[in-house]
């Protein structure tokens, strides 16, 4: 195991893998192409997240620069899903989350917040906004709007269902 990946394993507490067989399995998504990471983590928390990003900047502030790649279900067409540096298998923290007794609110608020956090790092990193500011701003206020206008619209229904269901 390289010193960033057993670094990463005793301060997380999601599992770190860097072996060449699970390197192999996620080196691949669904488009033709091929790179795989130098590192697999698999995040049991907002906090392994937080710890691995900050460990990346750290690590790119000394002039060693280690990618972090958010996955999903691998299932994306154009090689989104696979990277060469830290890959943080965010689908399997929701999958553990599914087969929890979890309160559905608590449960809810966790992968919304994970959503975010992925399309966070989609924005600045993949869609190259990280340095700008004002473009950032002009993607996401007018969708923090529209997100809000919708779930003006559809809540009064919900709320309806949920009463009809009591009854």
């Amino acid at each position: 195991m390289s010193k960033v990946a057993h670094y990463l394993q005793e301060h997380l507490l999601g599992e770190v893998s860097a072996s060449p067989e699970v390197r192999r399995h996620f080196a691949h998504d669904a488009s033709i192409l091929r790179l795989a990471p130098s590192i697999v983590v698999y995040p049991r928390s907002e906090n392994d997240v937080r710890k691995t990003t900050r460990f990346a900047w750290q690590l790119a502030e000394r002039g060693r620069i280690f990618p972090i790649t958010a996955r999903g279900g691998g299932s994306d067409t154009s090689g989104a899903a696979i990277g060469g540096g830290i890959l943080l298998v965010f689908t399997a923290f929701e999958v553990l989350l599914a087969y929890e007794q979890i309160n559905p609110v608590i449960m809810l608020t966790i992968l919304v917040g994970l959503s975010v956090i992925k399309a966070a790092l989609i924005i600045a990193y993949f869609m190259h906004l990280k340095f700008e500011r004002f473009s950032l701003f002009l993607t996401l206020f007018p969708m923090l709007i529209f997100c809000i206008l919708m779930m003006m619209v559809f809540m009064p229904d919900s709320m309806r269902l949920v009463l009809m269901r009591t009854q």
